[in-house]
């Protein structure tokens, strides 16, 4: 019995490596700069109030998917405050832009990196969620990761702050339940996908792979000759199904983790050549490279701070790490 609750409390709150998210930063920050980039061009349109989809059309979508679009009210009420001084909508747009590429170069640097992480997380939230019909999966699995940063010691080293020695990560919570946390939460998004795929009937004839290559406007390449090879189709539907519903299952195990993180940047990178859909492919493989593809045992190389949670009936002793 006690060597369970030893294992629990290890598994929750042991000693582990901040290298996880210390990478999660570093690849998440380039990610969503380089996404930032490609975007900048078109901020009012997309996010605007007199863009591509006025506020209103905006709202009442929302409204019917059930979503309350805090990020609209929000950014609609700055936008009229900030009227009242001379600043039309899509100047006000473009410098909530700026300041988000701002904070995700502080970011990146590990400049203050919590209040960097908070403002990051923020900033994504009001600019995204602003523009509800103009965002897609990609802004949602982003904002949870700039989520987790925040409580996490992401900028514990590669940052300024460790540089300057201004890093506290004993301030922060302890960073094996952060990661527990950004685990379990792609577990359920993996095996939610699966289970979904695996209740429609076009994912086991191969008709949805085929249609998501012809009919994706910002597909790269023409694959008409799939037409000839129906198999391929279904092999690479069934694969999905298979990668992302065996997710949950068999990327826990240091056994099976390697193969399985390899098999799902692998997929993901399939998306990025041949649907076009870049930022949502290199999002997802940084989240499962950094959540279960770096190593969280404590080395000598990635040294952490002391942790220590008192559990009644449990004596005090140094964590071991959680997983082995």
């Amino acid at each position: 019995m006690w060597r369970a609750a030893y294992k629990i409390r290890d598994f929750f709150f042991g000693e582990i490596s901040p290298l996880p998210f210390v990478w999660l930063r570093l690849l998440l920050s380039v990610v969503l700069l380089l996404q930032a980039a490609e975007l900048s061009n078109y901020v009012p349109s997309l996010f605007g109030r007199m863009g591509f989809l006025q506020s209103s059309v905006n709202d009442f979508f929302a409204e019917a998917g059930g979503n309350l679009n805090l990020a609209r009210v929000l950014a609609q009420y700055a936008s009229q405050h900030a009227g009242r001084y001379g600043m039309t909508d899509p100047i006000f747009m473009q410098g909530l832009f700026f300041a988000y590429v701002l904070a995700l170069g502080a970011l990146a640097v590990g400049f203050y990196t919590r209040a960097a992480s908070v403002s990051s997380w923020l900033l994504h939230f009001l600019v995204f969620g602003a523009g509800h019909m103009s965002s897609y999966g990609v802004d949602r699995f982003a904002q949870s990761a700039l989520f987790f940063l925040v409580w996490s010691p992401a900028g514990a080293s590669h940052s300024w702050d460790a540089s300057r020695g201004k890093s506290r990560p004993q301030l922060s919570p302890p960073p094996a339940l952060a990661l527990r946390g950004l685990q379990f939460y792609l577990c359920v998004a993996y095996l939610g996908a699966g289970v979904a795929k695996a209740m429609g009937e076009q994912w086991w004839n191969g008709e949805a792979i085929w249609r998501a290559i012809l009919l994706t406007a910002g597909a790269p390449y023409q694959v008409l000759w799939l037409a000839h090879f129906s198999w391929i189709a279904r092999l690479a539907a069934w694969g999905t199904i298979a990668i992302e519903i065996g997710y949950p299952l068999l990327v826990w195990s240091r056994r099976t983790r390697g193969t399985w993180v390899a098999l799902v940047v692998s997929m993901h990178l399939g998306i990025a050549l041949f649907l076009g859909l870049t930022s949502f492919a290199a999002v997802m493989a940084v989240l499962t490279f950094c959540a279960f593809g770096i190593d969280e045992r404590v080395t000598a190389r990635s040294p952490v701070p002391r942790f220590e949670i008192a559990v009644p009936g449990l004596r005090s002793r140094s964590s071991r790490p959680a997983l082995s």
